[in-house]
């Protein structure tokens, strides 16, 4: 009698609000919310098998065989698409969202993100160590008294 069409919460124009009567989205909340289970994104709606993919922790970049960009190649990257690699840019996002973003896959693109990124300064941290004993060795060298040729 209040504008629901059923016990579902379905309004007449297929928007659902939870805290609000005037929905602005298919799924209006206002408030907390919890939910369980995967989060999916993408896929086609009503098609069978075309039901999206599942948000996996992209723990795979620390897997054997992981191909870790190098700040160069990152670097590359960035003057080429403006955007790193491991996020959408702005120009697919809105061709697949419109004026909206999807947060749930920015939030694992930033987790990838920060992956990558701690990958990159693990291996230039090798690379400073490495420096730091071969300049210790040359000043050690450099320190050795002159023999008389």
């Amino acid at each position: 009698a209040t504008g629901w069409s059923d016990e579902r919460f379905i309004v007449p124009d297929g928007k659902v609000g939870i805290g609000t009567t005037n929905p602005q989205y298919r799924l209006d909340v206002i408030g907390d919310i919890r939910a369980t289970g995967s989060v999916y994104y993408g896929g086609t709606e009503g098609v069978a098998g075309i039901a999206g993919t599942a948000y996996t922790k992209p723990d795979y970049v620390f897997e054997e065989g992981y191909n870790v960009m190098t700040t160069e190649e990152v670097g590359e990257y960035l003057k080429k698409e403006r955007h790193l690699p491991w996020i959408t840019s702005v120009k697919q996002e809105k061709a697949e969202n419109g004026d909206t973003i999807n947060i749930t896959r920015m939030l694992f693109e930033a987790v990838e993100t920060a992956e990558n990124l701690q990958l990159q300064i693990m291996v230039l941290d090798k690379l400073v160590k490495t420096q730091q004993k071969e300049i210790q060795a040359l000043k050690q060298e450099i320190a050795k008294p002159k023999s008389d040729l």
